[in-house]
């Protein structure tokens, strides 16, 4: 995120200015609930969470669509075989996904340009982003690397 717009409020009111739509209660409830978690969300998990601010299924459906499309949510596959939205940032995304608990981390060191300017020039297509996802199991739910794991005594 931003460090001067940490909520990503100013980039969520220019998107909807942009679109000549007004940033309703609900719209930013829906844009809060994502910014604050580190973890995201499924569609489902996203409407429970937001039942107690009165916001129908339908309209966190469009909103979530809405927010993806413009770059302000990612998506990644998890465990369940649902998508997982998360907020993110303009440009490309990588992921590491946890196969058994669907935890998401955001890789930052993950250099593909030269790739990207490759198949534009192998296939004529104009690459505009990608969008990478590594799967394996979180700290808690595999083993431990041999590295960490306690001198056995004995």
């Amino acid at each position: 995120m931003n460090t001067n717009d940490p909520t990503g409020l100013d980039r969520l009111q220019q998107l909807f200015d942009r679109l000549g739509q007004r940033l309703t209660p609900q719209k930013e409830a829906v844009w809060r609930l994502f910014a604050a978690s580190s973890q995201g969300y499924t569609l489902p998990e996203a409407c429970r969470a937001l039942r107690g601010e009165k916001i129908g299924q339908a309209t966190v459906y469009r909103v979530v669509n809405l927010l993806r499309e413009h770059g302000l949510l990612r998506y990644v596959h998890a465990a369940d075989g649902e998508h997982r939205y998360l907020a993110g940032g303009p440009g490309h995304s990588h992921y590491l996904v946890c196969r058994s608990c669907g935890k998401a981390c955001e890789v930052t060191d993950c250099d593909l340009s030269v790739l990207e300017k490759l198949l534009s020039v192998q296939t004529g297509f104009c690459v505009e982003g990608h969008h990478l996802e590594f799967f394996g199991l979180c700290p808690q739910c595999g083993p431990l690397p041999d590295l960490r794991r306690a001198p056995h005594s004995g």
